[in-house]
């Protein structure tokens, strides 16, 4: 009977010392995001996130977990290893994750109509296309007309293959963005392909330098990242992951969002 007794009691005190189920208030979600950085989305590399200064997609993150009384856990890895994990069902979420097919096998996205819902994507970026002021160089969504020259852009972007594919020449000879536009001022190339936000950085930086460049409003190339969830995630708590999208969008709507990118626009500008 006393061995039975300590039997009982050892049992109730190892069951004591495990982490109880969280309620949905409390939930902790395990989110994925590569050791590599994306500025001004994500600030710094590594394996550890500077809170300070995160980036603009930890901010919104920050945000929702605020909002919603979760508890989210970050963990960096090599990109290709955390959609394995993701695969796996080893982590809940990883961002910031393209749409495709091969992926949506094993892992859930926010969705309207069958498609990816855009509105509730946790980045969005584009390039776009730069020309001199009076440039008769078009781009209508379609086709690129008026070209005599090259297009230039960064080495390794990838509007670089885009454009290949879609028949164009391409001087990618271009590790940084100041040079492209000197190079379009000066009739070198008659266009340059960017990545909005840094382009439109260094003409707001440079007013004069880079006076009588325009942009083309028609965006070569958008492209939508999201906060994926592995299905394994998805099947227990579908409620939450969809909580976590929608606050993303609302998040995106906000005063306060326009305040995080205002921030980290004059972060960079004063560079």
């Amino acid at each position: 009977m006393k061995l039975f007794l300590k039997c009982v009691l050892l049992i109730a005190v190892v069951l004591m010392s495990l982490p109880c189920r969280a309620d949905e208030s409390e939930q902790t979600v395990k989110i994925l995001l590569s050791v590599k950085k994306y500025p001004p989305y994500v600030m710094d590399e590594g394996v550890n996130i500077n809170w300070d200064l995160p980036g603009i997609s930890l901010e919104i993150l920050r945000l929702t977990e605020k909002k919603l009384g979760m508890k989210f856990e970050y963990y960096r890895t090599d990109w290709n290893r955390g959609l394995y994990m993701i695969e796996q069902g080893d982590c809940d979420a990883i961002f910031p994750s393209s749409y495709r097919e091969e992926r949506a096998k094993y892992a859930v996205y926010p969705m309207k109509d069958n498609k990816p819902d855009p509105s509730r994507a946790i980045r969005t970026y584009a390039y776009w296309l730069y020309v001199r002021e009076g440039s008769d160089v078009t781009w209508d969504g379609q086709r690129i007309k008026n070209l005599k020259k090259p297009v230039a852009a960064i080495m390794g972007n990838a509007i670089v293959a885009d454009l290949k594919n879609a028949g164009y020449a391409v001087n990618d000879n271009f590790h940084e963005y100041p040079s492209m536009l000197e190079m379009l001022l000066k009739n070198y190339t008659d266009a340059v392909a960017g990545f909005d936000m840094t382009v439109d950085r260094k003409i707001v930086e440079h007013p004069e330098r880079f006076k009588g460049i325009k942009r083309i409003n028609i965006p070569l190339r958008a492209k939508n990242g999201y906060l994926m969830f592995s299905k394994h995630f998805s099947k227990q708590h579908s409620d939450s992951m969809e909580n976590i999208w929608d606050m993303i969008r609302t998040i995106k709507t906000s005063p306060e969002f326009e305040k995080i990118k205002q921030k980290y626009q004059s972060l960079q500008i004063s560079e």
